[in-house]
C-alpha cells in the first residue's frame, strides 16, 4: 500500500469523496430529469408532439444502463477520476448541443450522449467508488451519495423552469452546460479511489480503510450475488416507475389542480432524501440485506393505497412514508452490492444491477399506462404494482436466508 493510501488523514477523505460524489450525481440525474421542463417549450417551437418529445428521455434512460456496463467495467480498472472527467465532459457536452439542436434526431442524439456517458459515469463507478471507502459507515456513505440523486430530481428542473422564463430554452440548455462544467470539473478532480482498492494495488486485497478489520468473501459467488439483486432490480423497479410515473396524474384524476398535483411527487422526492439518509444508517446496523428488505416492505404495504386517495391532504400524507420508503430500496440495493462482491469487479456489478433497475423503471411506467387506457382506471396498475413489490419482498427473504445460513470465509 502506498504511504498515502496509509496516511491517517485518508479514511476521513472518504466523506470528501463520498459528498463529491452525491453532488455529481445531482447535477447529472437532475440535468436528465429536466426534460420535463422543456417538453413545453420544444413543443410549441418545433410543433414535435409531447411523445415524441418524451421519448429521449426513455432513451438517455436506457442509454444510461447500457452506457453504466461499459463504464462500470472501465472504472473496475482505471482510476475513478478519469471516468468521473469523461462523464463530466460529455454531459457538458450534450447540454452545450442541446441548446443548438434543430431536429429531433439531434435531440435525440444529445440525449444518448447524456444519458449514456454523462449520467452513466457518475452513477455505478461512483457508488463503487464510495462503498469501497467505508466499513463501519459504508450504507450511511451509500445514502448520502444516492440522496445526491433525489435531491438533483428536486432542485436541477425548478432552476431550469426559472431560467427558461428569463432567458428562454436554448439559452437555458447553454446556460446548465457552463455551470456543469463549473461544478463537476472541481468535484471529479476531488474524487480518489480508497485504500486497498485494485486501482491503488495490484494485488486484490481488502477494499476497507488502512486500520479497519480484514475484509471477508461474499457468501455468494458474485455472479450469483448479481443474480439475485438484478431479479429484485427489475420486479421492484415495476412498483417503483408506477408510482414515480402515474402518481402526479393519479391525483388530477382525483381532482387535484395541476401544480397542487406535481406538488405531490415533490414531498415523495424530499421524503426520499431522508429515507435513504435513514436506511444507509440502518444499513450498517444490521446489514444491507435485511435492511433491503425491510424497505421493500414498508414500500409495497403503502404503493396501492395511492388507487383509493381522493384529496390533496390524503395524497400528501401517503407520498411522504411512501418516498420515505420506495428511495430507500435503491441505497439498500447498492449497499447488497457493496456487501456481495469483491473490488476488482464492483463497478460492473452495480453497473448491471442498476441497468436491470431501470429496465424495471420503464416497465413499471409503462404497465401503468397501458392498463389504465385498457381498464379506465388507476386501481388495476397500482395493484400489479404491489404484486410486483410482493414478489421482489419474497426473492429478498429467500435472499436473507442463504446469507443468513451460509459463513462468511476471510479473502485470501
Amino acid at each position: 500500500m502506498t504511504s498515502e493510501a496509509a496516511s491517517p488523514a485518508e479514511p476521513r477523505y472518504g466523506w470528501v469523496v463520498a459528498l463529491a460524489a452525491a453532488l455529481c450525481l445531482a447535477v447529472a440525474n437532475g440535468s436528465m430529469l429536466s426534460i420535463s421542463v422543456f417538453l413545453k417549450p420544444l413543443v410549441a417551437e418545433f410543433g414535435w408532439r409531447r411523445g415524441e418529445v418524451a421519448l429521449a428521455y426513455t432513451l438517455g434512460a436506457l442509454s444510461m444502463g447500457l452506457g453504466g456496463l461499459a463504464l462500470g467495467w472501465l472504472s473496475d480498472r482505471l482510476s475513478v477520476r478519469p471516468v468521473a472527467l469523461m462523464g463530466a465532459a460529455a454531459l457538458v457536452g450534450a447540454l452545450l448541443l442541446l441548446s443548438r439542436v434543430h431536429a429531433l434526431w439531434q435531440f435525440y442524439a444529445a440525449y444518448v450522449l447524456l444519458g449514456g456517458v454523462g449520467a452513466a459515469a457518475c452513477f455505478a463507478p461512483l457508488i463503487a467508488c464510495v462503498g469501497g471507502w467505508f466499513e463501519r459507515h459504508k450504507g450511511l456513505a451509500i445514502g448520502i451519495v444516492t440522496a445526491g440523486q433525489a435531491f438533483g430530481y428536486a432542485t436541477v428542473p425548478l432552476l431550469a423552469r426559472a431560467m427558461i422564463s428569463l432567458l428562454g430554452w436554448r439559452e437555458t440548455y447553454a446556460s446548465l452546460g457552463v455551470l456543469a462544467l463549473g461544478v463537476l470539473l472541481p468535484l471529479a478532480l476531488l474524487l480518489r479511489d480508497p485504500p486497498g482498492s485494485p486501482q491503488r494495488k495490484a494485488a486484490d486485497a481488502p477494499d476497507a480503510p488502512a486500520g479497519a478489520r480484514p475484509a471477508l468473501r461474499p457468501v455468494l459467488s458474485p455472479p450469483a450475488a448479481v443474480a439475485w439483486l438484478s431479479a429484485v432490480a427489475i420486479v421492484s423497479g415495476v412498483f417503483v416507475g408506477t408510482g414515480l410515473v402515474h402518481v402526479v396524474p393519479l391525483a388530477q384524476d382525483a381532482g387535484v389542480p395541476p401544480e397542487l398535483a406535481a406538488s405531490v411527487l415533490s414531498v415523495m422526492t424530499v421524503a426520499g432524501i431522508v429515507g435513504r439518509l435513514t436506511f444507509g444508517r440502518v444499513g450498517d446496523a444490521i446489514g444491507g440485506v435485511p435492511a433491503y428488505l425491510l424497505s421493500l416492505l414498508l414500500a409495497t404495504a403503502l404503493i396501492g393505497w395511492f388507487a383509493s386517495i381522493t384529496t390533496l391532504p390524503g395524497f400528501y400524507a401517503l407520498a411522504v412514508p411512501y418516498g420515505f420508503s420506495y428511495a430507500a430500496t435503491m441505497t439498500c440495493m447498492m449497499m447488497c452490492v457493496r456487501e456481495m462482491t469483491l473490488p476488482h469487479h464492483r463497478g460492473l456489478a452495480t453497473a448491471t444491477v442498476a441497468l436491470f433497475g431501470w429496465v424495471g423503471l420503464g416497465l413499471g411506467g409503462w404497465q401503468a399506462g397501458a392498463v389504465y387506457d385498457l381498464t379506465g382506471s388507476y386501481a388495476l396498475p397500482f395493484a400489479i404494482a404491489t404484486g410486483a413489490g410482493v414478489v421482489s419482498v419474497g426473492v429478498v427473504a429467500v435472499l436473507w436466508r442463504i446469507v443468513a445460513r451460509r459463513p462468511r470465509l476471510a479473502t485470501a
